[in-house]
């Protein structure tokens, strides 16, 4: 299955299997982002990844240029699926989740318990600014960096992330002037 068959046909046989298979480990993935906030560091070692890519000469980037694609590539697999099954609202929320210590963990988990009818859930304050570098590192991906054959994937996935994250709309009943994503 190459990327490149997954990004030109969305409907195709492998991407509705790709996505059949990674659905569970989505679902359990977002379940406990809010706590551990491993979509928030996988974005900022993208980040950091795309800084550096940016600033090295094009026979030095190779290696970053696939950890980039490979971590562009799970974050638009999660970024669908919280598309998808939740809200925009949510979307953010997972993009600026921060890992708790296991103190923390354990102190509000005790917290929820000892205060009947309160939930565990987790409440994430939501700035942006996490979701603004990305798309930024996403353009400037598109922009700044060439299209040549070691590129070719990580200008594909790029893009890709870009729709998914402009389909938000397509799962939202509010109006996209409303939106933060298109803000």
């Amino acid at each position: 299955m190459s990327p490149s068959s997954l990004i030109l046909n969305p409907f195709s046989q492998e991407q509705l299997s790709l996505d059949s298979r990674l659905e569970s480990t989505c679902q359990s993935f977002i379940s406990h982002n809010l706590h551990t906030g491993n979509l928030g560091s996988l974005i900022s070692v993208f980040l950091s990844k795309v800084t550096e890519l940016l600033a090295l000469s094009d026979q030095e980037s190779t290696l970053h240029v696939w950890q980039s694609f490979n971590a562009l590539f799970i974050i638009r697999c999660l970024v669908k699926y919280i598309v998808e099954t939740g809200s925009e609202y949510q979307l953010l929320q997972h993009f600026e989740a921060v890992p708790m210590s296991k103190k923390e963990s354990l102190a509000k988990a005790e917290e929820a318990v000892a205060i009947e009818g309160s939930s565990a859930e987790e409440t994430v304050t939501v700035d942006g600014s996490k979701f603004e570098s990305f798309l930024e590192a996403i353009v400037n991906i598109i922009v700044v960096i060439p299209v040549k054959d070691f590129t070719y994937h990580l200008h594909l996935e790029a893009v890709n992330n870009l729709i998914t994250l402009l389909s938000v709309h397509l799962y939202s009943s509010q109006s996209t002037e409303k939106s933060t994503i298109y803000r």
